[in-house]
């Protein structure tokens, strides 16, 4: 192999490898609907590369994007979709994120009509219904492996710690908020949280959507970290740093 070609694939490399550690390795879920599917290089096909390849260009810039492929000829082609990114992530994370979700959710939803996919940095979506946000969209709650010693008697805080981060975040002009709160009673035992909503949703039914998903993660608390991931907010909480800066 010469210089030029083994350049090449070194480059091709780090590259793929870029994109496992931006998209946080692996899916946290995926579902692909089982009701219908599309026919390959057929108008809904073409319309969902497009769909695709906008979210991948135009995510990045405010960490979220919705976008709609009307079809020409049939109403029947269209696609919906949307992409939303972790508000502490870089533009550049982002958008390496998003190409691997769309990247991803045509391989593991093959000719499927809609889809969505979740992974640590991002989430993205289809469909061939314009049902996107709020009320409650499909979600998925994901268990941590890490557990804390004594845990119904820091339940209340943590409770109370991510009800002010949904405060926040539905006061804020990105619907993003994360924080950190030492447990009273267990030396140097931390929280970290942090919720997020699309940007197309209103504050109120952000808030809403944030404090259903944390009673229901409260209800389901074994001293374990745990999150709540959906199209229409995003609720997580460790006993580990998780985010960044």
């Amino acid at each position: 192999m010469d210089f030029q070609k083994l350049s090449f694939t070194i480059a091709v490399l780090c590259i793929a490898l870029l994109a496992q550690i931006a998209a946080g390795a692996e899916p946290l879920y995926h579902t692909c609907t089982t009701y219908k599917n599309f026919t390959a290089n057929r108008d809904y096909d073409r319309n969902l590369n497009i769909l695709l390849n906008d979210l991948y260009y135009n995510t990045p810039a405010s960490g979220y994007k919705y976008i709609s492929v009307s079809g020409k000829k049939s109403k029947n082609d269209s696609v919906y979709g949307s992409a939303l990114c972790r508000g502490d992530i870089s533009k550049a994370d982002c958008q390496i994120c998003v190409f691997e979700a769309a990247k991803v959710i045509r391989q593991i939803c093959p000719y499927h009509i809609a889809a969505n996919i979740w992974y640590d940095y991002c989430s993205l979506e289809y469909s061939n219904f314009n049902d996107f946000g709020y009320p409650l969209s499909t979600g998925y709650f994901i268990r941590s492996e890490f557990r804390v010693s004594s845990p119904l008697s820091s339940l209340a805080q943590i409770q109370k710690f991510l009800y002010g981060l949904s405060d926040e975040a539905s006061a804020s002009k990105n619907l993003f908020a994360k924080g950190i709160i030492e447990i009273e009673g267990h030396l140097l035992l931390y929280v970290y949280g942090l919720v997020q909503c699309p940007l197309d949703l209103t504050p109120a039914n952000c808030s809403t959507c944030i404090k259903g998903r944390i009673d229901d993660l409260s209800d389901l608390f074994d001293g374990k970290g745990a999150q709540f991931v959906s199209a229409t907010c995003n609720v997580r909480y460790e006993f580990y740093p998780f985010f960044k800066p």
